[in-house]
């Protein structure tokens, strides 16, 4: 009988992709969605989370390609997202970011390939255009963007924190750009 593989194990291989693609040429970003106030349904709430963040990353994804339908996956940056609820800190969170939706956010590891169309710097890019991916009709209440500039580990781990204390499943990871195939269902 093999090894059983644990969310551990899953979190360490993520971490292992980030690490070796980073080393290649990419630039990584830690990302923190929060949301206006959500249906009360946590499914519903997770439904509208996902169509939103890959919303925010096709909007973004022209920054980077031209023609994302005519360009090779390579060029495209690499978001993993996970739904997360909030935790007993030392340093109190504002009761607003608390209060709406439970709690409930995303928080998300980007690699930015260097070779983009975008001449700024991602993070810069998401926190000076914030009216572009928050406001009007998007439930997106504002986004960080902050570079990585520790330990890939650190920020996998903290990224997946909801995987790994199983408040979230691998199923609710939204995983950027989908696949091919997934496009076409």
């Amino acid at each position: 009988m093999g090894k059983i593989i644990t969310n551990k194990d899953i979190i360490e291989a993520y971490s292992g992709w980030f690490k070796r693609y980073s080393h290649l040429g990419s630039d990584t970003y830690l990302l923190t969605f929060m949301f206006d106030p959500l249906p009360s349904n946590e499914r519903t709430r997770l439904r509208i989370i996902t169509s939103e963040i890959e919303r925010t990353y096709s909007w973004q994804l022209t920054r980077h390609v031209r023609n994302p339908n005519r360009s090779d996956y390579c060029h495209f940056p690499f978001w993993i997202v996970c739904p997360d609820w909030p935790v007993y800190k030392k340093d109190r969170q504002s009761i607003y970011d608390v209060s709406i939706n439970n709690g409930l956010h995303a928080h998300g590891v980007a690699l930015v390939p260097q070779t983009t169309r975008m001449k700024e710097c991602f993070a810069k890019h998401i926190n000076d255009n914030q009216s572009r991916y928050t406001g009007g009709k998007t439930h997106i209440q504002r986004i960080d963007a902050i570079p990585v500039e520790y330990s890939m580990d650190r920020v996998v781990d903290y990224t997946l924190k909801s995987v790994k204390t199983y408040k979230a499943s691998f199923d609710d990871l939204i995983v950027l750009p989908r696949s091919q195939h997934e496009m076409r269902d």
